[in-house]
């Protein structure tokens, strides 16, 4: 899944097969404005659905780095 820096950039993180980053493909909406089109309303669209991180970590119970056992 891409990663919006904005409106006109989007970082696409490649995965090796042991699951590490293997390298950030950069795609702008100059070159891909179909990409960035679509990123776009998937931001939009899983942005209302989505935990805000305050909450997320209170219901986890996650404080400092730490979770609760």
């Amino acid at each position: 899944m891409p990663s919006l820096s904005d409106d006109n950039l989007a970082a696409v993180l490649v995965y090796d097969s042991g699951g590490a980053v293997e390298r950030v493909e950069w795609h702008s909406r100059a070159n891909e404005p179909a990409l960035l089109a679509d990123c776009c309303q998937w931001r939009e669209t899983a942005l209302p659905l989505a935990t805000p991180l305050a909450g997320y970590t209170a219901e986890h119970k996650i404080t400092a780095g730490r979770t609760a056992a």
